[in-house]
C-alpha cells in the first residue's frame, strides 16, 4: 500500500528538481516554479484517497468483505485492472500544457527507438530531449536551444507523432503528428 505514496513523492522531486535547475539557469518562464503545486498538488490528494481506499478494503467486518467481493470481481476486468495499475503506479497523471495532442501531458511511453535506444535512457542527463521523429527537419528547427534541450532523432514504428517534447520528470511538454519549419 505504500507504493503509491513512494512514486509520488519521486515524481515531486523530479517535478520540481527539473524547475529549480532550470530557473537557477534563468530559461524558464517567471511562473514555471507556480506550476509545482498546480500539477503536484491534485495527484497527492489522488493518492490520500488511494491509500484510504486501500486502508478501507482491508478493515474487519462483514460490510467490508462484502465490498471486496465485487472489488474483487472487477479487478478481473482486463480494463479495470489496467485502470488500477496505472492508478497506483501514478502513471494515469496527465498534465495540463497547453497542447490537445494526445501525448501531451502525459508521461512518455516506453518506446524502443529503431537504434535499440529506450526513451528512458534518453532522459539520464535530467534535461528536456526533442525526439525529432520526423527525419531531421524538427531537429533543425531546435538549433538554437541545443544549450537547454538535447534534441534526439530516431524512429520509432510504434508512435503516431513526428516529434515530441520531453521534460526531465518524464513527461511530454509538447507533441505533433507533422511539422512544418517556421510555422
Amino acid at each position: 500500500m505504500g507504493g503509491s505514496g513512494l512514486n509520488l513523492a519521486m515524481q515531486d522531486a523530479m517535478n520540481l528538481g527539473w524547475k529549480l535547475a532550470a530557473t537557477v539557469n534563468c530559461w524558464p518562464p517567471s511562473d514555471l516554479l507556480d506550476t509545482y503545486h498546480s500539477e503536484r498538488y491534485p495527484v497527492g490528494e489522488r493518492v490520500m484517497m488511494h491509500s484510504m481506499s486501500q486502508t478501507a478494503l482491508f478493515g474487519p467486518g462483514p460490510e467490508i468483505a462484502a465490498l471486496r467481493e465485487p472489488f474483487t470481481e472487477l479487478l478481473q476486468l482486463p480494463s479495470v485492472a489496467e485502470h488500477m495499475a496505472h492508478l497506483l503506479a501514478g502513471s494515469d497523471v496527465r498534465y495540463h500544457v497547453g497542447d490537445d495532442h494526445p501525448l501531451s501531458g502525459l508521461l512518455v511511453p516506453d518506446l524502443t527507438l529503431d537504434n535499440g535506444r529506450r526513451v528512458a535512457e534518453l532522459l539520464h542527463h535530467g534535461r528536456p530531449v526533442l525526439l525529432d521523429l520526423s527525419g531531421g527537419d524538427v531537429g533543425k528547427a531546435a538549433h538554437g536551444w541545443a544549450d537547454r534541450v538535447d534534441v534526439v532523432a530516431g524512429a520509432a514504428d510504434d508512435l503516431e507523432a513526428c516529434a515530441m517534447l520531453i521534460r526531465p520528470d518524464g513527461y511530454v511538454a509538447w507533441a505533433a503528428d507533422n511539422f512544418r519549419a517556421g510555422r
